[in-house]
């Protein structure tokens, strides 16, 4: 039965780091590794594209969602790409009227910020005295993104949530909740 908890717990990590990421790397990296070293800080990357929006250096080699996958304003380096198209369409500011949330993100409907995870862990929670049920908590290196699909953010380049769900009940909690 242990051995059977812990190939279940293993697939549901593996799965889920295919489809959904909510971590930037200078490089790929394994689901069982993290490098703080090789972290990509988008909050700084998105500082950058500030301080061009407001000296109007607005172009395609400065603003990564007006370029096309493989174009030559792109970064060489695809992780760091995509980390540019996060920082600029995903990243969450809370405000009072759009999330309910303050500065410090206190009161977001979200729950920004999210705190940082080294490896992506997946857990059974009790939800009440009959029910359980299994949550996913995914790598994090950006307290302020959500989970993304790096192909999206590649190809799509825009904000989405790519929460892969593992059974019924996460489902209609995801449905309820975007409604």
């Amino acid at each position: 039965m242990l051995e059977a908890g812990l190939l279940a717990s293993r697939y549901a990590t593996l799965l889920t780091d295919s489809i959904s990421t909510s971590s930037f790397y200078t490089e790929e990296m394994d689901v069982d590794s993290h490098d703080a070293s090789k972290v990509i800080n988008l909050d700084a990357l998105r500082q950058e594209y500030v301080e061009n929006y407001k000296s109007d250096n607005i172009n395609m080699s400065t603003h990564p969602l007006m370029r096309r996958y493989c174009d030559d304003t792109c970064s060489p380096n695809i992780h760091e790409e995509i980390a540019r198209v996060a920082s600029v369409s995903c990243l969450h500011s809370c405000i009072q009227t759009v999330c309910g949330g303050d500065k410090d993100g206190k009161g977001c409907r979200f729950d920004f910020p999210k705190k940082n995870v080294n490896h992506t862990v997946p857990a059974v929670m009790k939800v009440n005295a009959t029910q359980m049920e299994v949550r996913i908590l995914s790598r994090r290196t950006c307290a302020r993104v959500p989970n993304v699909n790096p192909l999206f953010l590649q190809y799509f380049r825009s904000n989405h949530d790519v929460t892969p769900l593992i059974d019924s009940a996460h489902k209609v909690v995801s449905f309820i909740s975007a409604i």
